[in-house]
């Protein structure tokens, strides 16, 4: 049984590379949802209240992945002039550096791009 932050690294997998989630679930003949598939839902509703726009209404960026300086998977979004990276990982620390990202500096300029850490 899959758990809300499995959900959720699927979820910003799949929308980093201009892709949609498809989940199964099986409600009963009474047309509720057992309580080990409702958890990872509401798990990622809690997710989404606090980091949502960094997926509705997002597109992927011309770098779908990435990875921090200690090794945590990094995915990227991006709506209007904000670029979101999301970072794999429940525990993250104060300071984030990306290895290899890297914005020219007209590019920045032109488009005035604001960089945000989701999580």
């Amino acid at each position: 049984m899959l758990k809300g932050k499995d959900v959720i690294y699927m979820l910003i997998d799949a929308v980093s590379k201009n892709g949609n989630l498809l989940l199964n679930v099986g409600p009963r003949p009474d047309g509720s949802i057992q309580e080990e598939q409702k958890k990872p839902l509401l798990e990622t509703g809690a997710w989404l209240k606090v980091n949502g726009e960094a997926i509705y209404g997002t597109t992927y960026w011309e770098k779908q992945e990435g990875e921090t300086t200690d090794g945590k998977e990094v995915r990227f979004t991006k709506k209007d002039t904000n670029l979101y990276a999301m970072i794999l990982e429940e525990e993250i620390s104060k300071a984030v550096v990306i290895k290899g990202l890297e914005i020219p500096e007209n590019f920045a300029k032109q488009y005035a791009y604001t960089i945000k850490i989701a999580g």
